[in-house]
């Protein structure tokens, strides 16, 4: 039995104690690896430990619990049976793809994993049911891509990446450790090593005490697994399965060979004679030195930097903190990708309530639910199987996705083509890789010579959208102005869609063509800078670069008009206008 086999001592620690330890994040690709690691894990929990599976699609009476129709028209009275979290009482709930968890789930699991139980209000009924779970949860997510909701990552202990190449290892001496522990006891852990957890929290800038509480009595198992007081081997152990994967720094190390310890001069000369007052008194006779009492068996001192300097030993060679490897959770109601719009007649349904049905969707189970324990005093007519009244009917509650649509407004006049057309061709296909991936669509506004047009329809095609692009050509007028009146036009049909609209202009800020298509400078600057005025009335997002040498007082002006921002970009290539934009949170 190996127990720097981190996934194999993972496995053990939740056989043992998964609610002390926090369950587990488990990262990685589904394959053999994620198959083998779940299969020894069931061999070493106890018998008839409860493994419920949570789906993606799952329904919050589903996930909750409700009233149990059968069993309240039976007995005339409301019965509530518990949903799949109560299910899972005193083992683990399985969440695959735990990434895609949507905040409804992940906001109901709070609960039992910080307290143990659920307390039920819905549809008329109150109950508080048991659900002592912890997660067993599989991160399929990249690096690139946002991993699991932050507030269930908070309160999960291990986090582990599992090597695809992993192989479990022969159960049998696990199997004698775990059960010789879960037999014994793993016993209550020594003051200095809750100084000790503590203390190395802090040194790899954890805020959170969650992480160092399931540390503790992941490295008192882990000792007990020994069969031995726990040391640093076992707390280091602790720290590579859940502080160093939470860690945002790690402490300096020490150099290796420090010089001989000099002394100043000052130091090194004798001390002067004392006055002749005290050379005078007798010399006392130094007191006994007191011995040094022992530190009582099992006592750990607070050793932070050799925790970590364990821990890290047990990591690959060129292990990094994630947040130095741009490792990001998912901040869930910050961002547009989160945000969802009522459709009475598509998209998931999100809760249930009394309502009219003329105007919504009836729900039947839940009307049926509500109208069950009442059919005993409401006199049925014969032949009537079940009478439901009016203040019993529940509607759905139906909500989709609030989808974004970025339009991108590009200056392909003379001008424009003259200085850095190239440049702002290669920021747009990459703006547009980034509005793919996060699910937007996408159009693309040119204007050029006397008029604008719409290049690319809002579409999610990259592909079609690159393409198009490639052939854009430059030469004529600016006409400003009727650039931003079609992007303007693509955003209020946009609206009408539920869709969350924005502009982005691209230009060097010599309009010189009004909405008419009539020639002066002065006409087409008040063309445009009255387009803005409406874009700031309509309260659409307006962010305008400027790609002139020297920066145009002008597009500072139109932005503030339209309600936006202005930002000079006189030198920058593709990847730094890519990167202005996303700084303001565009994509």
């Amino acid at each position: 039995m190996e127990l720097r086999d981190l996934p194999s001592l993972a496995a053990a620690l939740l056989a043992l104690d998964a609610r002390g330890v926090g369950g587990i994040c488990l990262r990685g690709p589904t394959g053999p690896a994620v198959d083998g690691w779940l299969a020894f894990l069931r061999t070493l929990l106890p018998e008839g430990t409860p493994v419920r599976k949570l789906p993606l699609g799952v329904t919050p009476d589903r996930l909750l619990g409700g009233p149990d129709l059968t069993a309240t028209l039976a007995q005339g009275r409301r019965v509530i049976r518990g949903g799949v979290i109560h299910e899972a009482d005193g083992g683990l709930l399985l969440t695959p793809s735990m990434e895609r968890i949507t905040d409804e789930v992940a906001a109901a699991l709070l609960a039992p994993l910080d307290h143990g139980e659920i307390h039920l209000e819905r549809e008329g009924c109150s109950a508080t049911l048991p659900a002592r779970v912890a997660l067993l949860g599989l991160d399929e997510s990249r690096d690139e891509e946002e991993g699991p909701p932050r507030a269930l990552l908070e309160r999960t202990g291990i986090h582990l990446t599992l090597d695809p190449r992993w192989t479990p290892p022969p159960v049998e001496p696990w199997m004698a450790a775990v059960n010789r522990v879960r037999t014994a006891g793993a016993g209550v852990p020594p003051v200095e090593l809750v100084r000790t957890m503590a203390a190395a929290g802090l040194e790899l800038g954890i805020p959170s005490l969650r992480p160092s509480h399931f540390a503790l009595r992941a490295a008192a198992l882990i000792a007990a697994l020994k069969g031995a007081p726990p040391d640093p081997d076992a707390v280091g152990l602790a720290a590579a399965l859940i502080l160093l994967p939470r860690a945002t720094r790690l402490p300096e190390a020490p150099p290796e060979d420090l010089p001989p310890e000099e002394v100043p001069q000052d130091e090194a000369q004798e001390p002067p004679p004392p006055p002749p007052e005290e050379m005078e008194e007798p010399e006392e006779e130094p007191p006994e030195e007191e011995p040094q009492q022992e530190k009582p068996e099992g006592e750990v001192e607070p050793i932070p930097d050799q925790v970590v300097e364990v821990a890290r030993a047990m990591l690959p060679p060129d292990w990094s903190p994630p947040a130095s490897r741009g490792r990001t959770m998912r901040g869930r109601g910050t961002g547009r990708s989160g945000d969802e719009t009522e459709d009475r007649a598509r998209g998931r349904r999100k809760a249930v309530r009394p309502g009219d049905p003329r105007r919504r969707r009836v729900d039947l189970g839940a009307t049926l639910r509500a109208a069950a324990p009442w059919q005993k005093v409401r006199g049925r007519e014969p032949g009537q199987s079940l009478r439901i009244e009016t203040g019993d009917i529940h509607v759905q509650i139906r909500v989709r996705p609030l989808g974004g649509q970025s339009i991108f407004v590009v200056d392909a006049s003379g001008s424009q083509a003259m200085r850095r057309l190239g440049e702002v061709k290669g920021a747009v296909e990459l703006l547009l890789a980034e509005s793919y991936r996060s699910r937007e669509e996408v159009a693309l506004v040119v204007f050029r010579d006397r008029d604008a047009r719409v290049l690319v329809p809002p579409t999610r095609s990259l592909t079609r959208a690159k393409r198009l692009l490639r052939g854009l050509a430059g030469g004529g007028g600016t006409p400003m102005a009727r650039g931003i009146e079609r992007a303007l036009e693509l955003a209020v049909a946009g609206r009408r869609d539920g869709k969350a609209c924005r502009i982005l202009l691209l230009s060097d800020g010599r309009p010189n063509v009004n909405r008419q298509g009539l020639g002066g400078r002065r006409s087409a600057m008040d063309d445009a800078l009255a387009l803005a005025r409406e874009v700031q009335r309509l309260q659409i997002p307006f962010v305008v670069l400027d790609t002139s040498p020297r920066g145009m007082d002008f597009l500072r002006e139109l932005a503030g008009a339209a309600g936006g921002d202005a930002h000079h970009l006189p030198r920058a290539d593709a990847r730094r206008i890519r990167d202005r934009v996303t700084s303001e949170g565009w994509t």
